[in-house]
């Protein structure tokens, strides 16, 4: 006798839990887009803006320990002397970032297999979960991490646009090695996750149905585009910063600012780093944990699959390997390595929005097979959870609506 009664969580239960967490993060956001509290970190950006303004160039007389980009972009608030100015400079990149994020997410699922009408109204959920993400994650658009964030944002949308676009390659290309150098420079934890978009993108254009292993032809032929495109994104990173210091004055200055950056004491040993890590996770909402851990399992689950119960290994599952496994373990051994403050929460958010959103696509792959069966207990549970992290969101709101 079988077990299993009709799915509880059918096909269009499931688009209704999307469409509200798709009202209550919007909802979140609109009610939280007035955080604009700031900390010294952008002060200091903006110090060292209003000094370039005056001809002084990082390293020339004052110690900063970032890169020489953070002093250009952020000249451009010092200018106008306004914090505000710089806070609504990350606002526009952060919208930029969703705009092109919504792009490269219908060129993802141009992709798949799966096809249904109703998939459309996914789209959205990468877009808005970057912004709720952004938005739940410390000093929201007031940090230099929520910047460095933005461009990354833009970097990995538009690499994925370039996979596809016949047009305009230009413009996407220029966007992409740029974006991505600006992201690295303001927080170089993005370097190694971007050298590694480089190659999954590549090895993704020889992805049809299912992978097949490759050719020698092709190794040889992804081995080359890999290597002139990261030697590229690496002039172009060092072009960025360092340009007005080739003169002897800057290479001196250079020189000093370098001997200061390598000498710099790392204020955690790792096991204070996990200890922040741990610490950052458990004070986020607990809505930004749910996308977080229900992400990560079932990008783990769908890679266990291949391994163990020899299910394809398509280019979906692709995705899901570099979004959700590749880039957190990547980033999570990065800060291990050198050190992790809570707002560095915002590097994960542009891999974490994008990975949603494959997840999305996958559950409404799952739940439309018509001969698909789940255990009502398990439904009755998954719905209770989703419930219960929703009510964090539901209450803020009335308390701001009551205010």
């Amino acid at each position: 006798m079988n077990k299993y009664k009709p799915n509880l969580l059918s096909l269009k239960t499931l688009y209704l839990l999307f469409f509200s967490y798709g009202l209550i993060a919007l909802t979140a956001i609109i009610t939280n887009a007035h955080d604009w509290n700031t900390n010294w970190d952008i002060d200091h950006a903006m110090y060292f803006g209003s000094r370039l303004l005056k001809g002084e160039k990082l390293w020339d007389v004052e110690f900063y320990d970032k890169l020489p980009f953070v002093q250009y972009l952020f000249s451009i608030p010092a200018y106008f002397k306004s914090l505000k100015v710089a806070i609504l400079m990350i606002i526009f990149l952060t919208f930029v970032g969703c705009f092109f994020q919504f792009k490269a997410i219908k060129i993802l699922y141009s992709d798949y297999e799966f096809k249904n009408k109703r998939v459309k109204y996914l789209f959205f959920l990468g877009p808005i979960s970057y912004l709720y993400l952004t938005i739940s994650s410390p000093l929201p658009f007031s940090h230099i991490s929520s910047a460095s964030s933005a461009f990354a944002m833009i970097a990995i949308s538009t690499r994925i646009i370039l996979t596809k676009s016949n047009n305009n390659k230009i413009f996407f290309n220029l966007a992409f090695i740029f974006s991505s150098a600006f992201a690295i420079s303001i927080r170089p934890y993005f370097f190694l996750p971007i050298i590694f978009l480089i190659l999954f993108t590549i090895v993704r254009n020889f992805f049809k149905k299912e992978f097949k292993g490759l050719s020698k032809f092709e190794l040889k032929k992804i081995i080359r585009k890999f290597a002139i495109q990261t030697f590229l994104l690496i002039i172009v990173c060092f072009t960025v910063n360092f340009l007005p210091y080739l003169n002897e004055d800057g290479i001196y200055s250079l020189s000093k600012g370098f001997n200061y950056l390598l000498n710099i004491d790392n204020p955690q040993n790792t096991l204070d780093t996990l200890k922040a890590i741990v610490l950052t996770l458990f004070s986020l909402k607990p809505l930004y944990l749910l996308i977080l851990s229900f992400s990560l399992i079932y990008s783990l689950f769908n890679l266990l699959k291949v391994i163990f119960w020899n299910h394809i290994f398509n280019i979906y599952r692709l995705d899901l390997l570099f979004f959700g496994i590749i880039s957190p373990v990547i980033l999570f051994f990065t800060f291990l390595s050198i050190h992790f403050w809570t707002h560095y929460i915002h590097i994960i958010n542009p891999f974490l929005a994008f990975n949603f959103n494959l997840v999305a696509f996958g559950l409404a792959k799952m739940f439309s097979k018509k001969n698909y069966l789940i255990s009502n207990k398990f439904c009755s549970i998954m719905i209770s959870i989703f419930l219960i992290v929703l009510i964090p969101e539901i209450n803020e709101t009335y308390k701001y609506l009551n205010s």
